[in-house]
């Protein structure tokens, strides 16, 4: 393992140091074409620190996701997705608490957070099932044509979901709630700090596992 890995190829051959790159806010979704060592450079990280914390707990092995079969891989992504679903439904819940409790804050935004929760629940949904009526059948089917055909539209689909991830982040000021938050905002921030984590491995499973792997290409 070196500095010039790529992001997203870390993540796919040592899940297990996955909780440390979310630690960092390393994206390996969405920056999953990155180097480790430009992408810690873009956060402002020490890129030889982060690969240390890595190493300790990565699995000599390696390269754990793509040893899976791809019927597993899929259906780990059907249950994370509808995990997900789940999470974001339970999420406007609390944002339609919290805007009860605290509507009167202005600086808040909570109008604004559940009107995102909201829109990313529903581009989630779409997401899932466009999926299940092309990319999915064509990944089982080993038609790498067709998947291709459906690159962009992941891409374009995935840009959108990380773009909601990343208001929400910034709205909640990294989902850290202010001191006198109510029971319901507290959750809300703690909950979406999850469906960050959730997402963003989702997206890495569909976009850098599954998808380079039916095409037979490396993550570079």
């Amino acid at each position: 393992m070196s500095p010039t890995d790529i992001l997203a190829d870390v993540a796919a051959r040592h899940p297990e140091a996955v909780p440390i790159l979310h630690a960092h806010d390393l994206d390996f979704a969405l920056d999953g074409h990155m180097t480790l060592e430009d992408a810690c450079r873009a956060r402002g990280l020490a890129a030889d620190e982060v690969l240390e914390a890595v190493a300790r707990v990565a699995s000599p092995s390696g390269r754990a996701w793509e040893d899976q079969p791809l019927r597993t891989l899929v259906e780990r992504l059907a249950q994370r997705y509808a995990a997900l679903g789940d999470q974001l439904s339970r999420a406007c819940e609390l944002a339609e608490a919290a805007l009860r409790s605290h509507g009167h804050r202005v600086q808040l935004r909570l109008p604004a957070i559940f009107s995102t929760v909201r829109d990313l629940r529903g581009d989630l949904a779409d997401h899932v099932e466009r999926a299940g009526r092309g990319l999915v059948p064509s990944l089982m089917a080993g038609d790498a044509r067709r998947v291709d055909e459906h690159a962009e539209v992941m891409r374009v689909t995935h840009a959108a979901l990380g773009g909601a991830l990343r208001s929400l982040r910034t709205m909640t000021h990294d989902f850290a709630p202010p001191v006198d938050a109510s029971p319901s905002l507290t959750a809300l921030c703690d909950l979406l700090a999850e469906v960050e984590r959730a997402l963003r491995e989702a997206m890495h499973l569909e976009g850098y596992v599954l998808f380079l792997r039916a095409l037979g290409r490396a993550a570079a």
